[in-house]
């Protein structure tokens, strides 16, 4: 009696153990737009036939028919089937979806016969989601409350999973906005400063593995926070830098001691020139964006050569040189000696010229004036006794 009733408990588990196998579900997810392949999960390579079917598709209690390896080497589809078009067998008896759309999903099952006339079947339940979708870019002026919609068309017997989060992933409270076979959350909110060129996400799916969007904000607003770097004195060549934040980006003007001025690096950087040595400086940079109001900073400085000289002390040796401030007041000093003298020997010279020219006026005046000295006469008489006595 012992034995009989182990027996009997033995049947029954092995009858428990094949019908828990042969009910069992697996479950697949696949994503609209792409392929899907369901492999039989009965062992097919001794079967002597091998079937698909749907229960999607079937207008009674029966299942619609895909494929049926009886008879069958070239591996055709039903025809019957109204979506047979959709489908694929492969030789290792593996069921290809193709395309999947939210029609596709539901249960499937391959129904093996092996060789002592037994059949198997295992059932694959199909569930299918889109990627979700959300807006790459939200464009607006700060202080305008916006909409912004994150939606995921599926097939499923479960409810999709969707959050959205911040630019820090902290989840943001957002508002359910599910259709059949649709699943849509919206966020509602003013636009901030603080959120231009930040990036929201979408994260949405049907189990732990979720897939996400992107929705990146391009907020506009004046421009603000204008700021110069400021110090007493710059070197030549150092950059002085002005800076302000604004959408669209703000366009930066450049004016030194009241002349506007062209950058050659960017746009928020100015170069401090040698020339600036000679004189004092104010330096105004200005900024806009969109005809907002013109932001405006300043700053007052002494320019210094790149030793930290001023332009009176500069050396005029080669940098290193410790006797180069004496040598530049040195020349400075025989420049100017040498210039006085020059220009003392050019005034000798002109009035030397103007004298000699004065001489020269009188001399020709008092000859003009004179009168011719007479030439004396000799007596008849006494030129004969001269002669006389020539003789």
């Amino acid at each position: 009696m012992a034995m009989y009733n182990n027996f009997l408990y033995a049947a029954s588990l092995l009858v428990i153990l094949q019908s828990s196998c042969s009910s069992s579900d697996i479950h697949l997810t696949g994503t609209i737009g792409e392929d899907l392949d369901i492999s039989c999960p009965v062992a097919t390579r001794l079967a002597t036939s091998v079937r698909w079917v749907d229960y999607i598709h079937n207008s009674g209690r029966d299942p619609a028919l895909i494929f049926d390896s009886v008879g069958n080497p070239s591996l055709a589809l039903d025809s019957s089937h109204p979506f047979s078009d959709n489908y694929l067998v492969t030789a290792d008896h593996k069921l290809q979806i193709l395309a999947l759309t939210s029609d596709d999903y539901g249960t499937y099952e391959c129904q093996v016969t092996n060789s002592d006339g037994n059949v198997i079947k295992k059932k694959i339940e199909v569930s299918v989601i889109e990627l979700p979708q959300c807006p790459p870019t939200v464009r607006g002026n700060a202080g305008e409350e916006v909409d912004i919609m994150c939606s995921m068309e599926y097939g499923s017997n479960s409810m999709p999973i969707m959050d959205w989060f911040d630019s820090e992933l902290n989840a943001i409270q957002s508002t359910d906005m599910a259709e059949i076979m649709n699943f849509q959350k919206q966020l509602t909110m003013p636009l901030t400063i603080a959120m231009d060129k930040k990036t929201y996400s979408c994260k949405a799916g049907l189990d732990s593995s979720l897939h996400m969007c992107e929705t990146r904000f391009d907020v506009q607003y004046a421009v603000q926070n204008l700021r110069i770097t400021k110090q007493a004195e710059y070197r030549v060549n150092e950059e002085i830098t002005c800076s302000a934040s604004g959408n669209p980006a703000p366009e930066v003007t450049w004016f030194h001691n009241g002349i506007k001025l062209t950058t050659e690096l960017h746009q928020n950087v100015l170069i401090v020139e040698e020339d600036w040595m000679k004189s004092s400086n104010v330096v105004k940079c200005t900024a806009q964006n969109d005809g907002s109001e013109t932001l405006t900073d300043e700053i007052t400085f002494q320019a210094l050569d790149e030793n930290g000289k001023t332009w009176e002390a500069a050396p005029t040796t080669t940098a290193g040189d410790s006797t180069g401030e004496q040598t530049k007041v040195q020349s400075t000093s025989s420049t100017a000696v040498i210039g006085a003298v020059v220009a003392v020997i050019v005034v000798i010279l002109i009035i030397a010229i103007i004298v000699i020219l004065i001489r020269r006026k009188n001399n020709n005046k008092s000859t003009k004036g004179a009168k011719p000295m007479p030439i004396p006469q000799k007596d008849p008489d006494q030129r004969n006794g001269d002669i006389a006595e020539k003789a």
